[in-house]
């Protein structure tokens, strides 16, 4: 009778794990359908589709499809093939389609624009001569569709058929004048009806017509005699100032008034109790993080809480001076900067590129005191980088970073005839491959100085993807499923038992 007792113990624990087994397999199995429909969709899939010309419908199969970045291939439900064709646009290509009776912006329907009266005004503004629409060329995450909704949808439409989610889609809005909307000189995706203006559809409140124009070097970022703006929104910052745009490369566009010293990225604006700020590092190919230095110390963005971040005491002396990008000076000594960047793909943990990031850090070193360096000229204009001196040593100061495989900022240069090709190279991409192979080569020696400020940002990548979702939710089913079955089990050998 033990024995029995065992073995029916046996059979239930091996029951429980076929059951996990079915389970994990059917998780593999939906989760790699899920992935196929996110990846596969991205790409052309039509064979012997037929393209509009300058446009991202596509017609295949008695359906017309418009390719929305991000998303794939969506149907335009119920149009009509006959008389469907895409809108004229001053962008590189149409993403508005009309049929007898329906506008489309891409894939959407849009019911209050009359295809038949339909015209573009310019920089993404349509109008039928009663509703007018902002529409974008650049289609974005759908956020109201959040990550349940689209596991659901993708599930659905991928056994059963049916609609498929509509992750992403041309942001549209419809503008609320009964007057006629005209593009404001070359102001990109600004209009006016004569009294108000916006900007992609949105009303950039109390906005003067005449003097609003870009900061130099962005497109979002406006003024007026009177108003700082980012987008439509209103920024809390008086008088055009002494604007300018600060970034580093591939990082965000900041908003900085030299004259006061205030900073903003986006709508955040830094507090302005702590100004003035000055800006290290803008241009910076080595650091992942611009340097505020503000009243008590310095800062930087977190690009991942959306804030300015203290990340410590000023340790500089006297006035700070940029020597390029990435190194500078102040009273005393010269600094530079060095960005590190961690990733992790199927390979493992990486510094140079590829997979997930993981975090950004970016260090502050000591050079050297600053007695007895000294630049030398370089008769060509070389942009990548300058050549200095001290001691009879000579030194480079890279400006072309991670990005171009340059992992140091400071290298030292040991051979004469190097020397001289730096001192005569140019800006060309044969002289930049040159100093990746002198790198690898070893033939430049990277300085390692003296490490002073370390600043990191930690990212966690969304923890509930579709796929995570589907594993979480058939794990639980098939937990309860595998442990009610043990139960039933367990009792039946207890009812043998007796």
């Amino acid at each position: 009778m033990h024995g029995d007792k065992e073995n029916m113990k046996e059979n239930s624990k091996r029951s429980f794990l076929i059951r996990i087994a079915v389970v994990a397999t059917v998780v593999l199995i939906l989760a790699s359908m899920l992935l196929w429909a996110k990846f596969n969709n991205r790409g052309e899939f039509f064979d012997g589709g037929e393209p509009y010309e300058g446009s991202v419908f596509t017609k295949y199969e008695d359906t017309i499809y418009a390719a929305v970045d991000g998303g794939g291939f969506y149907p335009l439900e119920n149009a009509d093939i006959d008389s469907f064709r895409p809108l004229e646009s001053d962008y590189y290509r149409s993403n508005i389609g009309l049929d007898k009776e329906k506008v489309y912006f891409g894939n959407i329907p849009i019911s209050d624009l009359n295809p038949d009266k339909l015209c573009s005004i310019g920089q993404g503004y349509y109008s039928d001569g009663e509703n007018t629409y902002f529409c974008d060329y650049k289609a974005e995450a759908n956020v109201s569709l959040n990550p349940v909704q689209e596991t659901i949808q993708m599930l659905k439409f991928e056994l059963l058929g049916g609609r498929k989610p509509q992750s992403h889609l041309y942001l549209y809005k419809k503008i609320e004048t009964e007057k006629n909307l005209q593009i404001i000189r070359d102001l990109y995706q600004v209009a006016t009806d004569g009294e108000r203006v916006y900007i992609q559809g949105e009303q950039m409140d109390g906005a003067d017509i005449k003097t609003l124009d870009y900061v130099e070097g962005s497109t979002l970022y406006f003024f007026d005699r009177h108003n700082i703006y980012y987008k439509s929104r209103l920024l809390p910052l008086k008088g055009k100032g002494k604007l300018k745009i600060v970034s580093i490369q591939q990082g965000d566009d900041f908003l900085y008034d030299e004259g006061a010293g205030n900073v903003a990225v986006g709508e955040y604006v830094f507090d302005m109790s702590k100004a003035p700020y000055k800006v290290i590092g803008s241009g910076g190919t080595h650091l992942c993080h611009l340097l505020f230095m503000g009243k008590d110390g310095l800062y930087i963005y977190n690009d991942k809480t959306k804030k300015q971040e203290w990340v410590g005491d000023n340790i500089f002396t006297g006035e700070v001076k940029e020597i390029t990008p990435n190194v500078f000076q102040d009273d005393e000594n010269i600094y530079y900067f060095k960005a590190r960047e961690v990733r992790v793909s199927q390979a493992g943990v990486t510094e140079e590129g590829g997979g997930k990031v993981v975090s950004r850090s970016t260090e502050i070193h000591l050079l050297d005191k600053k007695e007895g360096w000294e630049p030398v000229e370089n008769t060509n204009g070389m942009v990548y980088g300058q050549v200095w001196k001290k001691d009879g040593t000579y030194y480079y100061f890279d400006n072309l970073g991670n990005a171009q495989g340059v992992y140091d900022t400071v290298y030292r240069i040991d051979d004469e005839k190097i020397t001289e090709l730096f001192l005569s190279a140019s800006g060309d991409g044969e002289a930049i491959s040159d100093i990746r192979s002198l790198v690898k080569k070893g033939s430049l020696v990277p300085i390692e100085g003296q490490q002073q400020i370390t600043v990191m940002v930690k990212y966690r990548n969304r923890i509930f993807t579709p796929a995570m979702i589907l594993l979480i939710v058939l794990i639980i089913i098939g937990g309860t499923w595998g442990y009610r079955s043990v139960g039933r089990v367990s009792c039946h050998n207890n009812d043998t038992g007796k």
